[in-house]
């Protein structure tokens, strides 16, 4: 009896580490804009002329999702396009296919790097991003640092520890029940 116990202790465990790992954030999950969302410029050295967002029709960043100018911010200016590369893991939001659309000017692509760390207080969130436009892009912004400022509150925030309690929960209890038979 021991040797089974062991057994289902160690199986337990090891579907513990292995959902721990996982992406909490899958493609088609809603990072939402809050009322603190903008984005800038840096117009000279340490000056950032910021403009406020507010969230599109789909109200804000849907990750692994093309979305058209409009779709993520009211003001028609952030969209993704070549291959929704846009997800979030354990290092934070990689915003991988990121365009600009403004002014009437070329999109500009952003995106690669670092990914941008999300700070979680609860359901609240906070993540800033900041890239440079590459050199020589055709919207004349070549070598100019955007920054992304991003805050907003999720339904809910994903809990694998929990869902593994109650998982090895309901084993204990089965474990119970067949014992008793």
């Amino acid at each position: 009896m021991k040797k089974k116990t062991v057994l289902i202790a160690a199986l337990l465990f090891l579907a513990a580490a292995s959902y721990a790992g996982a992406v909490p954030f899958p493609a088609g999950s809603l990072i939402p804009m809050g009322p603190g969302a903008k984005y800038g410029f840096e117009v000279s050295p340490g000056l950032i002329a910021w403009t406020s967002l507010h969230p599109g029709t789909d109200g804000g960043i849907v990750l692994g999702k093309n979305q058209a100018p409009g779709k993520i911010d009211a003001e028609n200016i952030h969209g993704t396009g070549n291959g929704s590369l846009n997800y979030m893991d354990d290092a934070g939001l990689h915003l991988n296919d990121w365009l600009i659309f403004m002014y009437g000017i070329p999109a500009i692509q952003l995106g690669g790097g670092l990914p941008s760390p999300v700070i979680f207080s609860g359901n609240n969130f906070i993540f800033d991003y900041r890239q440079t436009v590459p050199a020589g892009d055709p919207s004349g912004f070549g070598g100019v640092p955007y920054y992304l400022h991003w805050e907003g509150t999720l339904a809910s925030v994903p809990e694998p520890y929990s869902l593994v309690l109650l998982g090895s929960g309901l084993a204990g209890i089965l474990g119970l029940a067949r014992k008793r038979r």
